[in-house]
């Protein structure tokens, strides 16, 4: 050899190399830990260090006179051949396998080679490393890693299945990822996740100026989840910490109370936090339902109790004031003056009439809590009516020491009532007994008044009032003001309880004002239930003599009797044929099964299908027939939404008996003109 060529570049003439630099290689390359060989382009062993030796178990003058292909295990001859030829055309190669050692033990190997020039003969450099415990490393990472991956696997499933709202974000609150529980439950798009806030989706409710930016900036003032994710990346974890957020999905925002927990998380070298929310708000709701409950309870119980007490009393007193008294009349050692009789009989009826009262309060209510009591409507004249009411009770209502007026509005002198006459005056009886009671002296004054077709009824007095934190519960079954024996005012709890379900059942409501040593001044409203009297109607009937309807057959469908009796009183006279039903439901049936309807007069608040809904059924069946609305609603929106259903024309209550007769002769053709 006169020369070494490294990597086919470079050639050194080895007789440049001194013997000591010479001497110096033999030991480098005997001394390598790495099995070496250098061969000839056939394989022929032309030098082998001690390592490959050792590694051979072979003496180095044998493995010098051998080809590499002879220590090759036999399997794998063939394959080594290919990376042989490869090698010689590529100038290196590197190959791992196994090698079985003499006592038969595998080996995993690592054999390199590439191209020497060495003078100018092509040589080979290959080396045989043990590769044993790189390739148990590499075993442990890829176990490592199959269990990472399984464990990914899982953390995944349980995150994105969990049953709570699920967030990982980083130290600028930018969401890095959201289970499917916090897309649905706040609404997210999964496509604009990237790079938003959390206070994007959701935020405390004292944001203000319905900013979004809460939970991720300083834009409120009070952030408490702001707070929250800034403690928590300073090193507090909170669990469980219960927050009023607000969830806003396009113009809606709903408010919901959540259970909030927080943690952080190291990742990439980084820091993220794990924010975990539980919708509580059913939750919370059910809890103020039994709370509400558990203190309604003992509140009912507390008044119960009271009202045994009190009808102890209530019944007691006015049956000791009934039977001591006869016991007086039935001993004949006593001799009343005509006076004295007079005046026990006056207070024995007193005693009989409260008894009375408390009997009578007490049926009514069961029957009104049960729905037992059923209304009876009739049409009357309320001003003799309730002269008749006054008369009756003139000796209860005539004290020195109180001024009772009575203000009835004229313009209810040619005006009649629609509702339960006997309803009605008992609770102008409750009403008026309790200003009575509570009115030592001073003013109570009764005004019945109308607006349109609406009654009102005003009892005022100058007792003592009522504080405002009791408003609400006065009306209360058994529950009353003054219950200390001191400030006693007789009475069962019972009077306003019933008197408000009473105006409640015929239609109406009852309302009070009151301040403590001022007085009260209870309301009672009655929706449309006046109307002209009888006089007036039959004046209606002789008008409009110019047209009839003979022939038309008129379907009304309206649920208010006295609103039917006015339309009939209109039209019978017109000689046409009506048919009249109280809901929606009987309407569509008679509609669809009598061909012979030329006009409809349609309610818009029946029971069962609503006037709209039945006029949309009305118009599906295909035929022309046409539908006029009638309302007590005036307002535009009202009217637009009748029109929308499908209705021909529009009547506004009160209806006016001319322009009733003029549309539905505009609508039948018959060429007349709404006044």
């Amino acid at each position: 050899m006169n020369e070494i060529k490294n990597n086919g570049e470079e050639t050194i003439p080895l007789k440049n190399l001194n013997h000591k630099k010479k001497k110096k290689f033999e030991v480098l390359f005997d001394k390598m830990t790495e099995a070496l060989f250098i061969l000839n382009v056939e394989g022929k062993i032309k030098k082998a260090n001690k390592k490959a030796c050792d590694y051979f178990g072979l003496n180095k003058h044998i493995l010098e006179t051998m080809n590499i292909k002879d220590i090759v295990p036999t399997e794998l001859v063939n394959s080594f051949n290919d990376t042989w030829k490869k090698q010689s055309e590529e100038k290196q190669f590197r190959l791992e396998t196994k090698y079985t050692s003499k006592s038969g033990k595998n080996i995993p190997v690592e054999i390199t080679s590439r191209h020497l020039k060495i003078g100018k003969s092509n040589m080979i450099l290959t080396g045989f490393r043990d590769i044993t415990i790189r390739k148990h490393y590499e075993e442990l990472l890829l176990e490592s890693k199959i269990q990472s991956e399984s464990n990914e696997k899982e953390l995944k499933l349980i995150f994105d299945n969990s049953p709570s709202s699920i967030f990982l974000i980083d130290e600028q609150g930018i969401i890095l990822r959201a289970n499917k529980k916090a897309v649905k439950k706040f609404k997210i798009d999964g496509s604009e996740i990237q790079n938003k806030k959390i206070g994007h989706f959701i935020r405390c409710t004292n944001t203000i100026n319905d900013l979004l930016e809460c939970g991720s900036s300083h834009s409120c003032k009070s952030c408490l989840l702001l707070t929250i994710f800034n403690d928590t990346f300073k090193g507090k974890t909170f669990n469980k910490k219960e927050l009023q957020i607000s969830i806003k999905s396009g113009d809606t925002v709903e408010n919901k109370t959540v259970l909030i927990s927080t943690s952080l998380l190291r990742k990439y070298g980084g820091t993220v936090m794990l924010a975990t929310i539980d919708d509580i708000t059913k939750r919370k709701i059910r809890e103020q339902e039994l709370l509400f409950a558990k203190e309604k309870a003992e509140e009912s119980d507390k008044l119960k109790s009271a009202f045994i007490q009190n009808l102890h009393h209530e019944i007691r007193t006015p049956l000791n004031g009934i039977l001591g008294f006869i016991d007086f009349f039935a001993d004949e050692s006593y001799n009343f003056s005509n006076q004295e009789k007079r005046e026990i009989i006056e207070v024995m009826h007193k005693s009989g009439d409260r008894l009375l009262k408390t009997i009578n309060d007490l049926l009514e209510i069961s029957k009104l809590d049960s729905g037992v009591l059923k209304v009876q409507n009739e049409l009357f004249e309320l001003k003799p009516e309730l002269n008749n009411f006054i008369e009756e009770h003139q000796l209860k209502f005539q004290k020195p020491e109180i001024q009772f007026d009575i203000e009835f509005d004229s313009n209810l002198e040619n005006k009649m009532v629609y509702s339960d006459k006997l309803k009605l005056f008992q609770t102008l009886q409750n009403l008026l007994d309790n200003a009575f009671k509570f009115t030592a002296k001073g003013f109570i004054n009764l005004k019945v008044f109308a607006e349109n077709e609406d009654l009102h009824i005003a009892i005022s007095d100058s007792g003592i009032g009522i504080a405002a934190e009791y408003h609400d519960l006065i009306f209360k079954p058994f529950w009353q003001v003054h219950k200390d024996l001191d400030r006693y005012y007789e009475g069962n709890g019972l009077g306003l309880s019933v008197s408000r379900k009473t105006v409640k059942s015929l239609g109406g409501e009852l309302s009070m004002k009151s301040e403590l040593g001022k007085g009260t001044t209870f309301f009672i409203k009655l929706p449309q239930v006046v109307t002209t009297n009888k006089t007036f109607i039959s004046t209606i009937l002789d008008q409009n003599n110019n047209t009839d309807f003979a022939g038309k057959t008129i379907l009304i469908c309206e649920d208010d009797m006295f609103n039917y009796i006015y339309l009939e009183a209109v039209l019978i006279r017109k000689k046409c044929i009506l048919i009249h039903t109280t809901n929606g439901v009987d309407a569509l049936e008679v509609f669809k099964t009598n061909n012979d309807i030329d006009i409809v007069l349609m309610d818009l608040k029946i029971p069962n299908l609503d006037g709209f809904e039945t006029i949309k059924k009305l118009k599906e069946t295909g035929k022309n027939t046409p539908i006029i609305a009638q309302s007590a609603y005036a307002m535009e929106n009202e009217k637009q939404k009748a029109r929308e259903a499908g209705c021909d024309d529009y009547l506004t209550k009160p209806i006016n008996s001319e322009q009733l007769i003029a549309t539905i002769s505009k609508h039948l053709n018959l060429n007349q003109i709404i006044q």
